[in-house]
């Protein structure tokens, strides 16, 4: 028997994992998800929930992200818009989306320039991933170059 009161967020499959009394393992609650690590950032669900209740504004709440969860820095922008409306809305990648569910979610573009904004302000909330920052660099360079030529 799951016992959800100890339930808690994997950030390697992006899914809520339930404390297994049997085995005293996490399991992934998404049935399709075969994740086979589980990892914690340390806040479970209820924490979170109540963390958003007192958070207003997009800005707020991503720079709460980016404060706590530092993996999230390592994402790209499809990959954070993903996890953000998780963190939101309890949306899971791979979910059909109804015209409801569309509705209430932040515009991805909203939630990206936010958070260029945050990172632009406060480098300490930008990547720390070479490869990532190597590969910024060459699409930031290929994007000026492209503006002085034309």
């Amino acid at each position: 028997m799951v016992n959800d009161t100890r339930q808690l967020f994997c950030l390697n499959c992006q899914h809520n994992h339930n404390f297994y009394e049997p085995t005293q393992s996490y399991i992934c609650s998404e049935k399709m998800c075969f994740c086979q690590s589980f990892e914690s950032h340390g806040t479970t669900k209820t924490e979170y929930d109540e963390i958003k209740h007192q958070l207003n504004t997009a800005k707020e709440k991503i720079t709460w992200i980016l404060d706590n969860i530092e993996e999230m820095r390592e994402l790209n922008n499809k990959q954070f818009v993903f996890a953000y409306w998780h963190y939101e809305f309890n949306f899971y990648p791979g979910t059909i989306l109804s015209v409801e569910t569309y509705r209430q979610l932040t515009d991805p573009e909203t939630i990206r320039r936010v958070k260029q904004k945050i990172v632009e302000n406060n480098p300490s909330y930008g990547p720390t991933n070479n490869k990532f920052i190597i590969e910024k660099g060459i699409k930031k360079g290929a994007i000026e170059e492209w503006i002085f030529e034309n």
